[in-house]
Formats: C-alpha cells, structure tokens, sequence
C-alpha cells in the first residue's frame, strides 16, 4: 500500500482529502506542524509527501534532502484527487532527483 505523508497546518482542510485518499486505499500520515512532518518521513519513508504551500519555502529542501527521490506535491485549495496519486506512485521510479528539482504544484 503506498505511503503518504501529508503535512499541513490547517487539520480541517486536510481532513475531507485524507478520507478520500485512505478511501482509495493509501496508507496516509498527517503532521499539522513541520518538524512532526520531517519526523513521519524520517520514520516512515513516504511514496509521496503532500505539502501545504504555506510551507514549500520552508519545507521543500529539507524534504529532498530527507527523501531525494519521493514527489513532493504541492496543495493549496484544490485537493489533490486520488488518480493523480495513483499516477505518481505507479511513476516513482522513473522520477530522477536533481537538487533544483521543482516541486509539483497543484
């Protein structure tokens, strides 16, 4: 079951998208506060990190250097669906680390 960690400060708006994505089958880990977020992916590599872009600045560099090879997608106010993490997952491996590697935004 592929992993996700998902951090965001706002709980409640990350709540209805957590459902839908442990509804499709994703094990999904929720951190409201960035150093419980770099701790989840320490302890459990993720397959995909959704990130809050309130927190990409901050965030972004010290997660490709924790997981050089995981996706980090960006989400603001329009979730992320569960087909666009599928399509993610299934392409993990062909995705190549580059230190300037821009995060996907949503």
């Amino acid at each position: 079951m592929p992993r996700i960690v998902c951090i965001d400060p706002d709980a409640r708006r990350a709540e209805e998208p957590v459902k839908v994505l442990r509804s499709a089958g994703y094990d999904v880990m929720m951190a409201c506060t960035p150093d419980v977020g770099l701790a989840l992916l320490r302890l459990f590599p993720p397959d995909i990190v959704l990130l809050s872009s309130e927190l990409a600045d901050k965030l972004t560099p010290q997660i490709q250097k924790a997981c050089p090879t995981v996706p980090v997608v960006l989400t603001g106010n329009k979730p992320v669906s569960a087909d666009e993490l599928r399509w993610l997952t299934a392409h993990r491996q062909s995705v190549t680390p580059a230190p300037n590697r821009s995060p996907l935004a949503h």
